[in-house]
Order: structure tokens, then sequence, then C-alpha cells
């Protein structure tokens, strides 16, 4: 190549290239193969051009990096959000459930407590001396203060 023009005519465009950028790029090495003999050697590297192309490609590859993680940022962007909807969702589910054992255990009580308030006195009486006594026959002092202790405070008698 070179000065040597003729040598051009052996080197033809691929088929599935572009003729116009193929034509600059053959000018392009020609101009840097001052030797015409189709390499680019180290003289031939020191080059305006040649440190053009070597800072045009470092940062073209730096800016496909960039291109890259900011990609990357966002699918984990996404999958953050993806999961803070999936915890959210379980969370909610969770609350869901919870309030619904809740529930189920205040209706419970609020029925044991119906049953208690219909009992007769005698079934009160006997329910207590079970509660306080387990099943013996009568209620000592001892167990009577373990019950009371915590309780006296709540009856006016």
């Amino acid at each position: 190549m070179g000065n040597n023009c003729t040598k051009s005519t052996e080197i033809k465009c691929p088929s599935d290239y572009d003729q116009e950028s193929f034509n600059k790029i053959l000018r392009l090495f020609d101009r840097l193969d001052t030797t015409g003999d189709f390499a680019i050697d180290n003289n031939e590297m020191n080059n305006h051009e040649v440190d053009t192309i070597a800072e045009q490609h470092n940062i073209e590859k730096m800016n496909n990096l960039i291109i890259k993680k900011d990609h990357q940022k966002t699918i984990h962007e996404q999958q953050i959000v993806n999961i803070q909807r999936e915890a959210e969702e379980k969370l909610k589910a969770d609350l869901r459930n919870t309030y619904d054992v809740n529930q189920l255990c205040i209706d419970t009580i609020n029925n044991e407590i119906a049953e208690l308030e219909k009992m007769s006195n005698e079934e009160k009486r006997n329910s207590l001396k079970k509660t306080i006594s387990g099943h013996k026959t009568n209620i000592g002092f001892w167990d009577f203060f373990k019950y009371m202790k915590d309780r006296i405070n709540k009856f006016t008698f």
C-alpha cells in the first residue's frame, strides 16, 4: 500500500460490508502503511491518526462498559422493586393471617365469656373452685392466697 496504490486492487470489500466505509478504512490503512508492505509496524504506529484511533478505541471501550453497568443497574433496580413488592405482599398476607387469627381468638374468648355469663351460680362456684384448687374437695388458704394476691384490688366488697 503506502505509495503503491496498485496493490489496493487486490483487496476487495466483503459482500456483507458497506463499500463506502470499506474505502475509508482502505485509505486510512494506506496512509498509515507508509512502507507499502500491507502491515503497520511500530515505526508507522508513531502517528497522530493512530493515536486518535487508540484514544477513540479506549473511550468507546469505556463507554460500552458504562452502558453495560447502567444496564446492570437497571436490572438490579427492577429486581429490588420486585423483591420489595414480593416482600410487601408476603408481609400483608402474614399480617392478614395474624389479624384473622387474633379475631378468631377474640371471637372464641367472647363466646366463652357469654357461656360463663349463662352459667348458674353453682356452676360459677364449681368453676372457681376447680380453677383455684384443681380437683381438691376444699379450697385451702394458700391456694386461695395465690389466686387472690394479684386480683384482690379488682373487687369491691
